[in-house]
């Protein structure tokens, strides 16, 4: 967005450029990629056959959109697009419908839009830029980005008031490069199940790689990595516990939350892996678990028994959602984007095999489903059957949400 453009001005197609871009493909697309699988789809196999969702992309041109896709029949549809200043990443579903999106690292600005109303655009403080995640608390009240403090390098989260999205604290995460933030839920242990101690808790994945401002994205001194996860108390930031895997060249990033079949939550943690020799950064784990089941302190292990899948973990979530407790089939999802592949581990972080997708990307989980984003576009992937739904010309960004 160019300097002095009004902050709340919805920046959207307008109906000339819409129709411009729709005429080349660009956005509102209809080609199947996979006509098998779509009919498949069609016809109605799995719970996978429609679904919405949220999503930052880049279409052919460059030009970066936020919005609402619908996904159907082999067909995905843009239904609302807010035109954006930079990549987008981080997302977050706010009360009543509406978004909130955030740049990716290191960005300057934060957005809030419905499908219907206005935009909101917030912009970093002096001093201060967005490390590409959001969150917003479970009351609704409260949003909580990741930041840097740029003279520094140390990572902060932002705390928001949720109506204005005015900042009104910062909380050091205790670490350089602050990725994913999230926290504990509670609702999994049922009647006669106590909950957990830190259930509610805010948890950080600090990347652990020291950044500058000036460099953009340039890695620096990375023998001196050292990632870690945060756990702070989200009424005042106070630490209440960190944990590092044992080797500190794999960053941690993004974060999902499964439970064990009493209820308890584990933690899912996707990697990338920064190792000097390429043959060990290629065959690095994606996957780290931070499980309480057996240390009550918590124990933050890397997964095992994965082949080789190139040392970068895009995204991950935990799948199936909504089935009865069974360990079993409880697990997570995890996108190896240098892999071209969708990969699956217990809840334990034991892996379990994979699903071919060129360039797999955001993930999201809906029942049964897992919904990967890719360079050919739209993957469905379930028990009972895979589709594919063309998304042209489009390139989706890290992550994604269904709705």
């Amino acid at each position: 967005m160019p300097m002095g453009t009004d902050p709340l001005t919805c920046v959207e197609l307008d109906r000339r450029a819409w129709l411009q871009r729709l005429a080349r493909g660009v956005l509102g697309l209809s080609m199947p990629l996979f006509p098998a699988l779509a009919a498949a789809a069609q016809a109605g196999r799995g719970d996978a056959a429609a679904h919405r969702l949220v999503a930052c992309w880049d279409d052919a041109d460059g030009a970066h959109w936020a919005g609402w896709l619908h996904v159907a029949q082999g067909h995905t549809r843009v239904h609302r697009a807010v035109n954006l200043p930079t990549r987008g990443h981080g997302l977050a579903r706010f009360p009543g419908d509406s978004l909130l999106v955030v740049a990716r690292r290191p960005g300057d600005w934060l957005l809030r839009v419905s499908p219907q109303g206005p935009v909101d655009w917030v912009w970093a403080e002096p001093g201060r830029v967005f490390s590409g995640h959001v969150w917003v608390s479970g009351n609704g009240q409260t949003v909580f980005t990741t930041e840097l403090d740029t003279e520094t390098g140390n990572g902060l989260l932002g705390v928001r008031d949720a109506r204005t999205l005015t900042k009104t604290a910062e909380w050091p995460t205790h670490g350089k490069d602050p990725h994913a933030v999230s926290s504990m839920p509670d609702a999994a242990c049922g009647e006669g199940e106590a909950a957990h101690p830190l259930a509610g808790a805010l948890f950080v994945a600090n990347g652990g790689i020291d950044t500058s401002l000036e460099t953009g994205r340039t890695k620096r001194h990375l023998h001196r990595m050292d990632p870690s996860v945060v756990c702070l108390n989200p009424a005042n930031g106070e630490v209440l516990g960190q944990w590092r895997l044992a080797d500190p060249r794999l960053s941690l990033r993004h974060l999902a939350w499964a439970h064990h079949s009493d209820g308890q939550p584990v933690l899912g943690i996707a990697l990338q892996a920064e190792h000097d020799v390429a043959e060990v950064r290629q065959a690095a784990p994606l996957l780290a678990v931070l499980d309480w089941s057996s240390v009550a302190e918590g124990s933050l292990t890397a997964a095992a028994g994965q082949p080789a899948w190139g040392g970068y973990g895009g995204d991950v979530v935990a799948w199936p959602q909504g089935h009865p407790r069974d360990e079993s089939v409880v697990g997570f999802a995890l996108s190896a984007t240098r892999g071209h592949a969708v990969l699956r581990f217990d809840i334990r972080g034991r892996y379990l095999g994979h699903t071919v997708w060129p360039y797999a990307g955001a993930l999201a989980a809906s029942g049964q489903s897992v919904w990967a984003g890719g360079a050919s576009g739209v993957l469905a992937w379930a028990e009972v059957s895979h589709w594919g739904a063309g998304f042209s010309g489009a390139r989706i960004d890290n992550h994604w949400i269904a709705v």
